[in-house]
C-alpha cells in the first residue's frame, strides 16, 4: 500500500516538550504512512514577547530537523488556528502531550512533509518586522 492522504500532527505547549508524544504520533504516522509535524500555536500577541518565545523554539526544531520531522509554529489562538490548518493538511490524527506517550525513540521519519515549512529564524525574522527579512520561494 503506498502513501495515504492526510497527515498527522503533534501539538505541543511549549520548547521543552518530552519526547514521548512525538514518538506516539510518529509510531502512528508510520503505521499509516503518513507525514509527521510538531505544531505551535503562538498565543501571545506582543511582536518582542512573539520573538522570545520563538527563539526557546529553535533547539527543538533543530532536533526534530535529524527526524526530518518539520517544527511548525502558528500564531493565533490554538482554537482558530488548528482548524484553520487542518483544513489544508487533513490530518488524520492529533496529538497532543496530554496524549499517553510512548517509550522508544525518534526515528529518521521516511516521509518527508509535503510543501516548506518557514524555519523558525525566518519567523522570527518576519514577526520582528527585519526589514532584510525576505521570504524565501
Amino acid at each position: 500500500m503506498g502513501q495515504r492522504t492526510g497527515s498527522v500532527l503533534c501539538v505541543v505547549e511549549s520548547p521543552g516538550v518530552e519526547l514521548g508524544p512525538v514518538v506516539a504520533a510518529q509510531n502512528f504516522a508510520l503505521e499509516q504512512k503518513l507525514p509527521l509535524a510538531v505544531v505551535y500555536c503562538l498565543e501571545e500577541q506582543n511582536p518582542v514577547r512573539q520573538v522570545e518565545l520563538l527563539g526557546g523554539f529553535r533547539e527543538l526544531e533543530t532536533s526534530l530537523q535529524k527526524y526530518n520531522i518539520p517544527m511548525m509554529v502558528l500564531i493565533g489562538e490554538r482554537d482558530k488556528v488548528l482548524p484553520w490548518m487542518g483544513g489544508h493538511v487533513k490530518p488524520v490524527r492529533i496529538f497532543t502531550e496530554a496524549d499517553t506517550p510512548e517509550q522508544g525513540r525518534l526515528q529518521k521519519h521516511p516521509i518527508t512533509w509535503p510543501g516548506r515549512v518557514m524555519t523558525i529564524a525566518e519567523l522570527q525574522a518576519m514577526v520582528s518586522g527585519d526589514q532584510s527579512y525576505c521570504m524565501p520561494s
